[in-house]
């Protein structure tokens, strides 16, 4: 609303970036604020239903800021200025008349259907007050608001273990997270972990932090270990000024920690005033294992799936394999196992076929042993989303989860991603907006945003998402290769292997996805050659390890070889090929749909659309 109103009162003139900065977030702000300029200019346009490249409201002047290009006509009526002013804003009589609004158009032409000239103050709030009354519907269609928002910060350490005991702080860290957020799913939600330390490494100000995260407070937490006795403090901190709330230390022996994260969430609950139902309050205690050297498993494990390479992937599977070993019940352990192994089959080319029983089973496990633990559904419906190819249980799942865990992250997102490949486009970005809620400085979430975009072939914002995780993160792999794919298909070919060549040096230069997409772009290009250097490329690399079929059938896509594009998709069908999730929304594909070949391989994938 302030950008809308800045921009208006310069009519016709140049508001620079600067500018902008400083009137919504003052001289001293220490965020993305470039990232925070293009975000507010973007939603601005949005509510306008306004275009970048053919604008009428806000035109873009390159490298220097913006200009509200639309003409404004601010008459001053006789009389005091302030009166008049305070009528129009009260329902008075000089309330301008504005013709109905009845449907999200009424924003284009709300400046032109003004019927009565008042002051150009009155105008403006007028403006605003549409701008606001569509954001107040959209919002209230989508998301519900929540009561109070709290991050937690990653967890400090004065152990002299040093890296011995990080596993150890990180874990306590993630299960705080975990076990607020089920504390009232309706009115408390809980910032991803990733975001947080994000904010927190661009400024350690608590005020800074609660600003940039726009949350209502923020949990400190220290961990003091020694010999088998650990000392944690975890402290409750007001947002808006920093005063502390509550503070209390927990001096435990190190094999009685399970419970702690109960304890914790259920003091700063009632600090916030929130009640928390007898149902939930079950679910906390049942979380945990009781098992000390089960738990310190599972924190081990944790520890390693967040490092996401091929040999910290290895060492979570032996953790949480250990885990279960001595917990059979233990569900969290079995819900990390499973989406460990699944999760590997996408993430680091890991063959399907030796994957997908264990993931299952794992999965399996984790709703036999706790069905109301929100990671348990997650696990069983990311394995019917990739492995099993059961897009309406997936969703089902997910959903689930969502229910017992509002703000669980994963769940938001890859529901997103569900939706978009069963064509629900609309209804898969509202899952991506939650997910950008509730981790907004994640580099993931933005490019898994751009995946959606670019699916629903909105290749402006899935570049715009995908600049955001390379911003976010340089070296992120995934956002550069969304970046590249987007360029390539707005025919921008030139910048997306400029692009691509980022993305395979931070992937460690042997990733399958990097080199298909790169020789599907040079086969669309003509350059045969190089783009049968990338099929011999993947055909080495399948010499050492598991390669997707899919990959070599893009690659064919590109050079127009129909029989070849088959014959790989058929094997990647026999190989259960994760990536043949891709063929129902990526656009690169589009040749093909008409092809009987194409119908029928999906017939066989079961892959489900939206009223099937």
């Amino acid at each position: 609303m302030d950008l809308l109103i800045l921009l208006v009162e310069r009519r016709g003139e140049l508001v620079t970036r600067q500018e902008i900065i400083e009137r919504l977030w003052g001289s001293d702000v220490f965020v993305d604020v470039d990232t925070g300029v293009t975000t507010v200019v973007w939603k601005v346009r949005a509510a306008l239903r306004d275009s970048a490249d053919s604008p009428r409201y806000i035109e873009t002047v390159p490298a220097k800021g913006y200009r509200f290009a639309a003409s404004v006509e601010a008459v001053h009526p006789k009389g005091d200025d302030d009166q008049r002013l305070a009528a129009s804003t009260s329902g008075g009589s000089q309330t301008p008349v504005v013709a109905p609004v009845s449907d999200d158009d009424a924003s284009i032409g709300a400046i032109r259907r003004w019927q009565t000239k008042t002051m150009a103050a009155a105008a403006l709030a007028l403006l605003v007050a549409v701008i606001v009354a569509i954001f107040v519907y959209r919002s209230a269609s989508n998301l519900q608001p929540q009561a109070v928002s709290i991050a937690v910060l990653p967890f400090s350490s004065s152990s002299d273990r040093g890296e011995n005991d990080q596993y150890f702080v990180d874990g306590i860290t993630d299960d705080t997270i975990a076990s607020l957020s089920q504390i009232d799913p309706r009115h408390l939600q809980i910032i991803a972990r990733n975001s947080v330390a994000a904010a927190q490494r661009a400024s350690p100000r608590v005020t800074d932090l609660a600003h940039a995260l726009g949350v209502t407070y923020l949990v400190d937490g220290r961990v003091a270990a020694a010999d088998d006795r650990v000392r944690i403090t975890a402290t409750l901190v007001r947002g808006k000024d920093g005063a502390e709330i509550w503070s209390a230390t927990y001096d435990r022996v190190r094999t009685e920690l399970h419970g702690l994260q109960r304890e914790v969430s259920m003091a700063i609950a009632g600090r916030v005033s929130l009640e928390v139902a007898p149902e939930r309050l079950a679910r906390l205690d049942r979380r945990q294992t009781a098992d000390a050297a089960a738990y310190d498993a599972y924190l081990h494990a944790g520890y390693f799936e967040n490092q996401r390479n091929r040999e910290s992937v290895s060492r979570a599977i032996q953790f949480y394999q250990q885990a279960v070993t001595l917990d059979p019940d233990y569900a969290l352990a079995w819900a990390g196992l499973s989406f460990t192994y699944a999760a590997s089959a996408i993430n680091s080319d890991a063959d399907p076929r030796e994957v997908t029983q264990r993931a299952r089973q794992a999965a399996t496990n984790a709703v036999r042993a706790n069905a109301e633990l929100p990671e348990a559904q997650f696990a069983a419906g990311y394995v019917h989303w990739l492995l099993d190819w059961d897009w309406k249980k997936a969703e089902s799942a997910f959903r689930r989860a969502i229910t017992l865990d509002a703000s669980h992250v994963a769940a938001h997102r890859t529901l997103g991603h569900v939706l978009s490949q069963m064509g629900a486009h609309s209804a898969a970005e509202l899952a991506m907006v939650q997910t950008r809620t509730l981790d907004p400085l994640s580099p993931m979430t933005y490019a898994l945003s751009a995946q959606v975009a670019y699916q629903a072939r909105d290749y402006a914002a899935a570049m715009k998402y995908a600049k955001r995780a390379t911003l976010v993160d340089s070296r992120f792999w995934i956002g550069h290769m969304q970046l590249a794919q987007a360029y390539a298909q707005t025919g921008e070919t030139d910048v997306a292997l400029e692009t691509l060549t980022d993305a395979a040096r931070f992937s460690g230069g042997e990733n399958s996805k990097t080199i298909s997409l790169r020789g599907y772009i040079m086969a669309s290009l003509g350059r045969t050659v190089e783009a049968r250097e990338a099929l011999h490329a993947l055909s080495e690399l399948a010499r050492e390890r598991y390669v997707p079929p899919y990959a070599f059938a893009l690659v064919h896509a590109g050079l127009g070889d129909r029989d070849a594009v088959f014959d790989w998709l058929n094997r990647a069908f026999e190989a259960r090929d994760v990536n043949l999730i891709f063929l129902t929304g990526d656009p690169k594909w589009e040749p093909f749909r008409t092809d009987e070949r194409f119908t029928a391989l999906l017939e066989r994938c079961h892959f489900a659309k939206v009223g099937s």
